[in-house]
């Protein structure tokens, strides 16, 4: 029964120095590709509306043009985020308050041409009491440093 036991240790410990041995992987990261149609858009809601004296959601419709022309609406409300892939192109964004049944002109984005392989942020923000949309333009795939 020792003896047992001793070889079953013996093997438990080569066991665990051959199966944790550390070994060489290559990996290999596919390039990016060559044509990207289209982008990745994420538009975020973040004004509070009780700073402005409405109710906190706030609603606001984001409509999305492309050369000009109506494509979607996003509807958003405080806090609310929105992710979708479209082509790439020149768009712009009028966000509209279904609260205040007005278009918020400070918050506007007027046409931009938005390349295929980039990621592009819409983050509606109060900035000195104004609402304002930011815009974030990142490549989805970054050059090596």
């Amino acid at each position: 029964m020792i003896k047992f036991l001793r070889l079953m240790s013996v093997l438990l410990i080569l066991s665990m120095f051959f199966g944790f041995a550390p070994s060489v992987v290559n990996a290999e990261v596919p390039p990016p590709p060559t044509k990207c149609p289209d982008f990745v858009l994420t538009a975020t809601h973040g004004i509070d509306g009780t700073k402005l004296g409405l109710s906190q959601d706030l609603p606001v419709i984001i409509e999305v043009f492309l050369y000009g022309k109506p494509l979607t609406q996003i509807p958003l409300k405080f806090k609310d985020n929105y992710m979708a892939t479209l082509l790439r192109g020149d768009y712009s964004f009028k966000v509209f308050s279904t609260e205040l049944q007005s278009y918020l002109p400070s918050a506007e984005v007027t046409t931009f041409k938005v390349p295929g392989c980039t990621k592009v942020g819409l983050h509606i923000r109060l900035v000195d009491g104004v609402p304002f949309t930011k815009v974030i333009i990142k490549d989805l795939y970054p050059t090596a440093q």
